[in-house]
């Protein structure tokens, strides 16, 4: 018959068949016995959902884009969430309300001319405004909309007059 086990979270006695070997995410490769009641309470106690991954992983890529170009990028995935819940799911350009699992992650001041990822210079916008804006400032692109929903026909006879 086999004997009970301490678990060393509890310090528990249960049974074998109850523990599992669970490696923290900091230590890849180092296995510790834990029992199934301790990790589901770990696991509990910060629960996993979709929408955090998702915003981790878009913060982490730019976090790291920035940073291989020498730039400031000290955004965290908490401060990228409280952006998002102020903005309500609009976007912060053309302020239409498209939910904020669809609101991607906008320089202000685009990298490639310095702005890092920091809290001040990142904004969430719709793709459309983002994709439109791509590296320009925002009066860069706010000329380019402006200038581009006059029509030709009408700036020749504004020229005409």
């Amino acid at each position: 018959m086999l004997e009970n086990e301490v678990c060393p979270s509890s310090l528990e006695e249960r049974y074998p068949a109850d523990f599992v070997h669970y490696s923290p995410r900091l230590r890849k490769n180092v296995f510790s016995p834990i029992c199934l009641y301790c990790l589901g309470k770990k696991r509990a106690a910060k629960p996993f959902t979709f929408m955090d991954s998702r915003e981790r992983r878009v913060v982490e890529l730019h976090n790291a884009r920035t940073r291989q170009l020498g730039l400031i990028s000290d955004l965290t995935v908490e401060q990228w969430c409280s952006l998002l819940e102020q903005s309500q799911g609009y976007c912060t350009y053309c302020r239409m309300s498209i939910g904020k699992d669809h609101l991607c992650l906008d320089h202000i001041l685009p990298v490639h001319l310095g702005g890092g990822t920091t809290l001040r210079n990142v904004t969430p916008a719709c793709i459309p405004c983002n994709s439109s804006k791509k590296g320009k400032t925002l009066d860069e692109w706010h000329c380019a909309k402006s200038s581009s929903r006059r029509s030709p026909a009408r700036a020749t006879h504004s020229l005409a007059r």
